[in-house]
């Protein structure tokens, strides 16, 4: 529904680009839920057209971490909003967001390095897909 609510505002105001706060772990936490329930490496990229180029979804903050982000609404004195989603007791982003806090605990440069690995993939190094599949 929030969604629905920013396109539809964006429409009504005359927008065409929408600006998310998406940040890096967002799209790590993304990759490893789209691999792990649907098999498939994708995650959120820095920017797509929907509804046939009538909107750009645009994620300034995709190269910054949480932490840098955090960091500087600090230094910044800008307040964190509680917002409340009614479905974040079903989801299981918060498993994957420990997940990759345990990744990058064990390499200071993991996050970096598994942001990169979605545009460096060497197919000559994987294995084919399984037949019927």
């Amino acid at each position: 529904n929030r969604r629905k609510a920013i396109f539809q505002k964006a429409s009504e105001e005359g927008f065409n680009k929408i600006a998310l706060a998406h940040h890096m772990d967002d799209a790590l936490e993304t990759l490893m839920m789209n691999m792990t329930f649907h098999g498939e490496m994708s995650s959120i990229p820095p920017k797509i057209s929907m509804f046939e180029g009538r909107f750009d979804l645009i994620r300034p903050m995709l190269l910054s971490s949480d932490e840098e982000i955090k960091a500087y609404a600090n230094h910044q004195n800008i307040q964190h909003l509680q917002g409340e989603c009614p479905y974040e007791d079903k989801s299981k982003r918060e498993n994957f967001r420990e997940i990759v806090k345990e990744v990058s605990d064990m390499h200071r440069l993991a996050k970096i390095n598994l942001f990169n690995a979605m545009g460096t993939i060497n197919p000559d190094y994987l294995p084919s897909k399984p037949s019927g599949s």
